[in-house]
């Protein structure tokens, strides 16, 4: 049985057999024309004057995979096979190109709730030899699923393509994927984070906090636990619980993050006062690994062994385990070496292939001896340093004179419990910085936290910001908001997607607000994704 080939999903612009999504090209969906053909609701078949059949049939595709189905496609003779589709308004066109007399087609891209008209087309050489049509009703949106809120769009300014992100709520949550008009065109139920697209065109990320490959229609390719328990099927990772991001490579390696546990003798027992020491004390500390396609480990760097674990940043006094550095990115820079985000520090820092500290992105304010000699220099005016950010994003190439590197700044407490805090309220945005790394300076290009309606906005917890490549736009998700315009949330966090142009942040081209009255929806990443194939 035959694998689709080609998978081309218009949002209310493709024709059939056309290439890719055009909502910016025309305002049309493919058009079926079933006045000549039968009408039927799961299956039937046509015979064309070559006396060739083809018969078709719709099923689920499973795997808690909403808005795709499969087409199923036998055909009398060897043919080559493609399904047109649409609801009227949007649609698609996937095809086979091999010559077989049993074809399984993949429909992604639906919208939900809707009466899907699909056209089956039976070929040879180009010349179509019959055809037949099927309909199905595509899946309703599920009752927990939160409310899709557009504060602003103007899809001329945003960066094209799919909208790709994972949404958490209090005991639901989702894989999304937001077509072009900003309507829910593919949703995997169940947990993810930091999920991303590889080069085949396959999801890999944090599945249920386990790295995971998958296809669009659920197949797992790959699934690594450090569960000694896990399925056979897992290939086994020796480290502790993996958290928050993994970095994939061509090579099928990648970079995460793990969990270890150090007792050290002495460590602080106040913010109050974070030079007063007690002891002894078990933290909780974060390992880089790099690991291998077969589950190795190829190479494992602790952050306790760089740093002073008598620092402290807010929040690295919580819990009995004490969470003292709380890692949450690791990414690649050009010359190979790791930059690494470290929450509860309120740092950035940057270890070289051989695992040495080569600088550290933060507030000077509790660092002690050689460390001190790590710091980078800020330079310039004005001048804000990060605190409790994620997601770095380094966009210089190797060999530029000085490193742009983009993060989203949460700014929680805006101090470290070195220094006293500012008056105020802090609010969350997305900064960059200008690094020279000889001079071991830092300079701050931009600070973005004014979008307009219901901004300023505090986001306690998650975070992402990524700069995109077409538009230049920067893609900035506000993942955990507790307070808009100054005003607390209650008990209901929400999340907020938001794409802009630095040149004025003020008129966003994407403003999407996630919430429920009744729950709080949470999220750490988001996508701009080609059209689903």
């Amino acid at each position: 049985m035959s694998r689709t080939l080609l998978l081309i999903v218009c949002c209310a612009a493709c024709s059939p057999g056309g290439e890719g999504p055009s909502q910016r090209d025309t305002d049309s969906p493919p058009s079926l024309d079933t006045s000549d053909g039968p009408s039927f609701d799961t299956a039937d078949s046509a015979t064309a004057p070559s006396d060739t059949t083809v018969s078709a049939s719709v099923r689920p595709v499973g795997n808690d995979i909403l808005l795709a189905t499969w087409v199923d496609v036998s055909t009398s003779a060897a043919t080559t096979v493609s399904a047109t589709w649409s609801d009227g308004e949007v649609g698609g066109n996937v095809s086979s190109d091999e010559l077989a007399t049993e074809h399984s087609l993949l429909l992604l891209g639906f919208r939900a709730g809707r009466t899907i008209d699909i056209e089956v087309v039976a070929t040879q050489d180009g010349e179509p030899l019959a055809a037949v049509w099927t309909s199905l009703e595509s899946d309703p949106l599920p009752d927990t699923f939160p409310e899709l809120e557009v504060v602003a769009h103007d899809l001329a300014r945003t960066e094209p393509g799919y909208l790709l992100f994972p949404i958490h709520g209090p005991t639901y949550a989702y894989l999304v994927a937001l077509d072009e008009e900003l309507q829910p065109a593919w949703i995997h139920e169940g947990f993810w984070a930091d999920p991303r697209i590889l080069d085949n065109g396959n999801l890999f990320g944090l599945r249920e906090k386990e790295p995971m490959e998958m296809t669009f229609d659920g197949q797992v390719i790959r699934h690594y636990s450090s569960d000694p328990a896990a399925p056979s099927s897992a290939i086994f990772v020796d480290v502790g619980t993996m958290h928050h991001e993994i970095y994939p490579w061509p090579d099928d390696s990648f970079w995460m993050l793990s969990h270890t546990f150090r007792e050290v003798p002495k460590y602080p027992v106040a913010y109050a006062d974070p030079t007063q020491l007690g002891g002894p004390q078990v933290l909780m500390s974060d390992m880089v690994s790099v690991v291998g396609a077969d589950g190795s480990l190829l190479q494992s760097i602790d952050v306790f062994d760089l740093l002073d674990p008598t620092r402290i940043g807010y929040d690295s006094l919580d819990g009995v385990q004490k969470d003292w550095a709380h890692a949450n990115a690791v990414i690649p820079h050009p010359d190979g070496s790791f930059i690494v985000s470290l929450r509860h520090q309120d740092a950035m820092i940057k270890i070289s292939t051989s695992g040495e500290l080569e600088w550290i992105l933060g507030d000077p304010a509790g660092w002690r001896g050689e460390l001190v000699g790590k710091l980078l220099t800020p330079v310039g005016e004005p001048f804000q340093w990060p605190y409790h950010q994620h997601a770095p994003q380094w966009l210089s190439a190797i060999g530029d004179s000085e490193g742009r590197m983009l993060l989203f700044d949460n700014r929680n407490e805006g101090a470290t419990p070195y220094t006293a805090k500012p008056p105020g309220q802090q609010y969350s945005g997305v900064v960059e910085y200008s690094i020279d790394e000889s001079a071991k300076t830092v300079s701050m290009v931009g600070r973005y936290e004014d979008f307009g309606t219901t901004t300023p906005l505090a986001s306690w917890a998650y975070g992402d910001a990524d700069m995109m490549e077409e538009t230049g736009n920067i893609l900035a998700v506000f993942g955990m908001v507790e307070m808009e315009l100054g005003i607390p949330g209650g008990e209901s966090r929400r999340s907020r997607i938001i794409e802009f142009h630095p040149d004025d942040s003020t008129q966003p081209a994407l403003d999407l607000r996630i919430h429920q009255s009744s729950r709080s929806w949470t999220m750490d990443r988001a996508e701009k994704i080609d059209p689903l194939r």
